[in-house]
């Protein structure tokens, strides 16, 4: 009778645990679940910078993770609760083949990844100055200037990037956000978080900046439009004909208290003396403090110079066309047959209208008696010209006295 109640109590544990597992079997069963897009750590950069090196490409930066547990367990785990990570400790200057470290939880068993190796490409180091650029999330780029967050002030203005030399020279600034309408009129300063990026403002990996967080002063703008003064100096020696202009307003930004106090802009003496071609000259303007130029004016803010480079055009007139002046009483002049070219140098444009009948020419014969002589020949002229040339400059008159001649017919 006792070894029948001993054999029913072994029967009712065994049915017991035999149940006991059936409904945990059924109820929590092991499943195999995968994780993915695990990111791939770097471990011992540290090591590499000592050797002024530096992790310039990986072959892949995320791994797929799968793990077997009970379901209760595995429902439990979250991404960032599986890690994996490679281990730059041993590698060298070039490629390397780095095998994928994987940890898991311990309530689950590890079964497979996507990747076991990944190859990295070892570089050289460097280092380089980029500006902190800040965006303003949410503003409107193509409405008015006027009423827009912009930054009064960045602290620093410029970072340090490291890293390997392929990606160093891929970065052209450390950019961060700011939310647009976060910004007032009053001026707010604000922590920003900075990325270093590349000219398609994509963040560039595998590089480091001298620091993440900078401080930035913003305020709406506002806009005014003022006077533009500007002096030019134009001491010409050269005979080249110069025309020039610049913007009479300019439209300037700032915060409105700042504004109020901006009566015109003036930008530094300009001297075009050694300009010899037509051209534009960028002007340099003295901004107050917390005062900056429009974007859309900033192509405005030009001298802009024309220059006409002086042309010659020649005309030819007979000696007889000479006009004689001064000759003394009782003298006759004879003015020797040839030639004379007149050139005139000016503007293209106006040398057209330049002919013989616009010039007359002279000799002066005062105080000068009978012989042959070479007198010096003038030209008058009404037209607009930059200089004059006579070729000959004399001519050769004969002066005789007018009663030997009479003497002579009779």
């Amino acid at each position: 009778m006792l070894n029948n109640k001993r054999v029913n109590i072994v029967l009712s544990v065994i049915i017991a645990i035999c149940l006991w597992t059936y409904v945990v079997g059924e109820t929590n069963p092991t499943i195999v679940k995968t994780y993915k897009n695990i990111p791939i750590k770097v471990k011992n950069e540290k090591v590499l910078e000592e050797q002024n090196l530096a992790l310039g490409e990986m072959e892949t930066s995320t791994v797929s993770i799968t793990v077997k547990g009970s379901r209760n367990r595995i429902n439990k785990i979250l991404n960032s609760d599986i890690s994996a990570y490679i281990d730059l400790e041993e590698a060298e200057k070039g490629e390397n083949v780095m095998r994928v470290h994987i940890q898991t939880p311990f309530s689950v068993e590890y079964e497979d990844s996507s990747v076991q190796t990944v190859k990295v490409n070892i570089e050289n180091m460097k280092t380089k100055d980029i500006p902190v650029v800040i965006d303003y999330d949410g503003a409107d780029d193509s409405k008015s200037e006027d009423n827009k967050p912009v930054t009064v002030k960045v602290m620093p203005e410029t970072v340090t990037v490291k890293g390997a030399e392929s990606r160093v020279d891929e970065v052209q600034s450390a950019r961060g956000s700011i939310e647009a309408n976060l910004v007032s009129d009053e001026q707010t300063t604000f922590n920003v978080n900075i990325k270093a990026v590349d000219s398609s403002k994509k963040e560039v990996p595998y590089v480091n900046l001298s620091q993440t967080v900078v401080t930035v002063q913003s305020q709406l703008t506002r806009a005014k439009t003022v006077p533009l003064k500007a002096d030019v100096t134009d001491n010409e020696t050269s005979g080249l004909e110069k025309n020039y202009e610049v913007p009479e307003t300019i439209t300037v930004m700032g915060s409105s208290d700042v504004l109020e106090n901006v009566e015109y802009i003036k930008c530094e003496d300009i001297d075009i003396s050694d300009v010899t071609e037509s051209c534009q000259i960028q002007l340099k303007l003295i901004m107050p403090e917390g005062v900056s130029i429009s974007k859309a004016d900033k192509k405005k803010a030009v001298l802009t110079v024309t220059v006409e480079k002086m042309s010659d055009k020649t005309v030819t007139i007979d000696s007889s066309q000479i006009d004689i002046k001064g000759l003394g009483k009782n003298l006759v002049a004879d003015i020797e047959n040839g030639k004379i070219e007149i050139t005139v140098s000016g503007k293209k444009s106006d040398l057209s209208g330049f002919s013989a009948d616009k010039v007359s020419l002279s000799v002066n014969l005062k105080d000068i008696g009978a012989g042959t002589h070479r007198v010096e020949i003038s030209a008058k002229t009404d037209f607009d010209y930059g200089s004059i040339r006579i070729n000959p400059q004399t001519v050769k008159v004969t002066i005789e006295d007018d009663n030997e001649n009479d003497n002579e017919e009779n």
